[in-house]
């Protein structure tokens, strides 16, 4: 086993390296090559892989003592550096975690979230619909102009909390679906005006099918994990949406934009708070997945505060994988782009007019 003095000194090695012989140190310790060229990721990567390999990974009980010293720290500390302490717990578990039976895992995933299930109470303080506007905003915009006129009703896919909605609403006659129980709850009660129903993207099916104007789908699309997932979501788009009309998906990220990286967020309620770390990383890229693990800082009314562990599993397609399972599921696909005044990046958009009908020797 190595020293502590032979792997800092390894690790400090790394510095004098070329991106090119970071890259070629990355495939070395990971078994597999690295997408990006970002200088720093891969050295931290590759640090942090080194340092794993000969320690380990921190236990359950190790990982819950880190994030309360973060949560118990000094407020003159707590704040990026409590966070630190919990992405650097968060990097250190992810070490002791088997890989191999990943895609297993993800079969059936999609809701088994806490953030769905026993944490969906908390959402009013994690996301607001105010978070919501500006994007919404430009739904609506390529909403109402896509396909052909009327574009009056939508069904939105995955709907959770509703955020959207309270603001697609004042445009369209919105129609919601999601499979989170709590989640529908807050969206009735936020927009109470709209339709409900449950179900899954994958599978739903409301009435006779054809009586929507457009199908909107934004980023609970991530939860399609795999391209056969991802094609049943776009053939409940098909099947809903009517001759001339559109499909709208909003994924975070496509395999061209995704970056590993890390968000905090959180607010505060009447009787409750919340504040969150979002890591998003990707430990195969030779696969169709990436991962978002969320640290929770949760504060009751009483000022008790507790910590959850909540990983996601979502799939990340390249563009020309989008566009040819539109196009298979019967649309006629077109990838937009559009930017954000938060995001350093251009967004992407996936379009699929369904065709009007070839018309008859008579017609």
């Amino acid at each position: 086993m190595k020293t502590e003095t032979q792997i800092r000194e390894e690790i400090e090695g790394l510095r004098s390296l070329t991106t090119a012989q970071l890259k070629g140190k990355y495939r070395e310790v990971f078994g597999e090559p690295s997408r990006s060229n970002h200088k720093q990721f891969l050295f931290r990567r590759i640090a942090w892989r080194i340092q794993a390999n000969a320690w380990g990974g921190l236990s359950e009980r190790t990982f819950q003592r880190v994030v309360e010293i973060a949560v118990d720290a000094d407020p003159r500390i707590r704040g990026a550096e409590g966070l630190s302490l919990i992405r650097l717990a968060l990097e250190h578990r992810v070490a002791r975690i088997d890989f191999s039976r990943r895609e297993e895992r993800c079969e059936n995933h999609q809701m088994k979230t806490k953030l769905y299930e026993s944490l969906a109470e908390w959402w009013p303080v994690m996301s607001a619909p105010e978070d919501y506007e500006e994007a919404a905003a430009i739904y609506g915009e390529h909403l109402a102009q896509l396909g052909d006129a009327p574009a009056k009703t939508v069904l939105e896919l995955g709907s959770g909390g509703g955020n959207n909605a309270f603001f697609l609403k004042r445009q369209f006659k919105m129609t919601l679906v999601d499979l989170s129980a709590g989640m529908r709850a807050h969206s009735r009660r936020l927009n109470p005006e709209c339709e409900h129903h449950e179900g899954d993207m994958r599978t739903f099916r409301l009435g006779s099918g054809g009586q929507f104007d457009r199908v909107f789908i934004q980023d609970a699309i991530f939860y399609m994990a795999d391209l056969r997932d991802l094609g049943r979501a776009m053939e409940t788009a098909f099947y809903h949406c009517r001759a001339g009309g559109a499909l709208l998906i909003a994924p975070d990220f496509v395999s061209e934009t995704f970056q590993p990286g890390t968000e905090v967020g959180g607010q505060d309620g009447a009787d409750r708070s919340m504040r969150y770390l979002a890591w998003r990383w990707d430990p195969d890229p030779s696969d169709h997945t990436y991962l978002l693990d969320f640290a929770f800082l949760l504060r009751d009314s009483s000022g008790s505060v507790r910590v959850e562990h909540d990983r996601h599993v979502g799939g990340l397609f390249p563009r020309a994988e989008w566009l040819r399972l539109l196009r298979e599921g019967g649309f006629i696909p077109a990838n937009l782009t559009f930017h954000h005044s938060k995001v350093d990046y251009p967004l992407d958009l996936f379009v699929g007019v369904k065709p009007l009908p070839e018309p008859g020797p008579s017609d």
